[in-house]
């Protein structure tokens, strides 16, 4: 972006100083060299920001604490806790961490059916289906004729993601037999009761980064880590119903 946009978006959402206000009307540099340089540092200041996700955070749950601490009348702390960022490392690991979320209304008693989870990326998905609408906003899924998308697409057909996020609720808030789970899971080699431990507790189990053994390791030596907690999770979810995980 140039440094007119930069400055546009920063004040978007903050005021800014008055040599950035004054950039931003009259779309040009000052004429002394040191106001200029101090400002082009304020510039590259505010474009480390933007593309920062802590900023972003920071913003967007400041601006939700404001207005929900002004509808219920109050003061003080909103968010229990600083937000958290996980690596997803493979398609696997991103399909856990898909149905994770999208079964989150389901899992707080908000929703009692998938097509009735608002403000999920399924149910999204399954309203554009319905409407035969082209849906560019999301990756799309293998197969998926109704996504113009030019991105990678998800190795799994939405029919199958659908059945798996079905019988995942199925046995996990209606008690059904873990059987209906087995063919779904079996598709992707996934460990059934690792499974549904992860669906329930995904924080817990990976509370650094999700990926098969390679993706892992490999993730470990790029960020100098000398361990990663996890990954015997990690490998237990990894195997399928009839091979024991191995470490």
């Amino acid at each position: 972006m140039s440094d007119h946009n930069v400055v546009a978006r920063w004040h978007r959402i903050s005021v800014g100083t008055q040599e950035t206000a004054i950039f931003l009307e009259t779309k040009s540099y000052p004429s002394d060299p040191l106001v200029k340089r101090r400002l082009k540092l304020k510039i590259e200041e505010y474009r480390s920001r933007l593309s920062d996700l802590s900023w972003f955070m920071k913003y967007l749950n400041e601006y939700i604490a404001r207005r929900a601490n002004k509808e219920d009348d109050c003061t003080g702390h909103f968010w229990e806790g600083r937000f958290k960022s996980y690596a997803i490392l493979d398609d696997k690991a991103l399909i856990t961490c898909m149905a994770y979320v999208d079964l989150n209304p389901i899992r707080a008693h908000v929703a009692k059916s998938i097509d009735q989870s608002l403000h999920t990326s399924i149910y999204k998905r399954i309203t554009s289906a319905r409407k035969g609408w082209c849906l560019n906003s999301l990756v799309p899924f293998k197969n998926d004729k109704l996504n113009n998308s030019s991105l990678p697409a998800i190795n799994m057909t939405l029919l199958d993601y659908l059945s798996l996020l079905k019988s995942t609720k199925e046995y996990l808030f209606e008690k059904h037999s873990v059987k209906s789970l087995i063919p779904e899971l079996k598709k992707m080699s996934f460990n059934s009761e690792s499974w549904l431990h992860t669906i329930n507790d995904m924080e817990i189990m990976f509370p650094v980064a999700i990926g098969n053994v390679v993706s892992l390791e490999q993730y470990k030596k790029s960020t100098g880590r000398k361990r990663i907690k996890g990954a015997a999770n990690m490998l237990r979810l990894y195997c399928d119903n009839n091979q024991p995980p191995t470490y």
